[in-house]
C-alpha cells in the first residue's frame, strides 16, 4: 500500500515538470495545480478508506474475542455446572446404596453407627463440621432423633415448637439457616439447622434432600424399633 502513496507523492512532485504548457485548454499553471490536486485527493481517498478498513478489522477482531470470552466463560459455566451435577449424583447414589447397610445397622441396635455415614456425607457436602439434624413428631412435638455435630449456641433456640409453626422449606434469621423436608412420613418432619456465619451453600434445594434422608432414616429407625 505504501507504494502507491509513493507513486502518488512522485506524481505530484513531477507534474510541474511534465507539464510545460497549456492542458486540454487550461493554463500551465492551472493544469499544475489541478493534477496535484487530483494526485492529493486520490492519495487522501486512499487513506481514508485504508483508515476504514483498518477500524473495520479492530472493530471485528474486539467482537471475536468479546465472542471468545462469553465462550470461554460459558463453557467453565457448563464444567462448573457438570461438576456439579456429577457431585450430586455421587451423593444419591451413595444413599441408595447406603439405605440397605443402614437398615441392617438399625435391626443390629446400631443407630448410630447407620447415622455416621449421613453425618459424614452432610459433613463433605457443606463444607462445615457444624450442624444439626431435628426429627420431630408432628403431631406430639416429641424429638425423635437428634443429631449434633460441632458446637453453636444458637442451636438451643430452635425447639420443636418454634420448628413446627412455620412450613417454609427454608428460613433464615440472623443466626442460622433452617432446611425442613419438603414431606413428612410417619408423622415424622426433619429439619437441618446450620449457623449462617459458618456455612456458605451452594444448593438448598440438596440440604432439603438431605433433609429428607435424615428424615428416612429416623423413620427406618423408629419402624425397627416397633417391631
Amino acid at each position: 500500500m505504501y507504494w502507491i502513496y509513493a507513486i502518488l507523492f512522485l506524481l505530484a512532485v513531477a507534474a510541474p515538470a511534465a507539464i510545460r504548457s497549456d492542458f486540454v485548454g487550461l493554463p500551465e499553471e492551472e493544469a499544475e495545480t489541478l493534477f496535484i490536486f487530483i494526485f492529493g485527493a486520490v492519495g487522501f481517498l486512499l487513506a481514508f478508506a485504508k483508515e476504514k478498513a483498518i477500524l473495520r478489522h479492530m472493530k471485528e477482531k474486539s467482537t471475536l474475542q468479546r465472542e471468545k470470552t462469553d465462550i470461554t466463560k460459558d463453557l467453565s459455566e457448563s464444567y462448573s455446572y457438570i461438576g456439579a451435577t456429577n457431585r450430586k449424583l455421587e451423593l444419591v447414589r451413595n444413599f441408595i446404596f447406603s439405605l440397605p447397610i443402614s437398615f441392617s445397622a438399625f435391626r443390629r441396635g446400631e443407630a448410630d453407627r447407620a447415622f455416621s455415614f449421613f453425618s459424614k456425607t452432610l459433613r463433605l457436602y457443606c463444607r462445615t463440621n457444624t450442624f444439626v439434624l431435628r426429627v420431630i413428631d408432628t403431631e406430639t412435638g416429641e424429638l425423635v432423633r437428634e443429631l449434633k455435630t460441632g458446637k453453636h449456641r444458637a442451636y438451643a433456640a430452635f425447639d420443636a415448637v418454634y420448628l413446627l409453626k412455620s412450613d417454609r422449606q427454608i428460613r433464615e434469621d440472623a443466626r442460622c439457616l433452617i432446611v425442613r423436608s419438603p414431606a413428612e412420613e410417619d408423622g415424622l418432619v426433619a429439619f437441618l439447622i446450620f449457623p449462617k456465619s459458618k456455612n456458605d451453600f451452594d444448593d438448598l434445594h440438596m440440604l432439603e434432600a438431605f433433609a429428607t434422608e435424615g428424615l428416612l432414616l429416623s423413620t427406618f429407625e423408629r419402624t425397627v424399633a416397633a417391631k
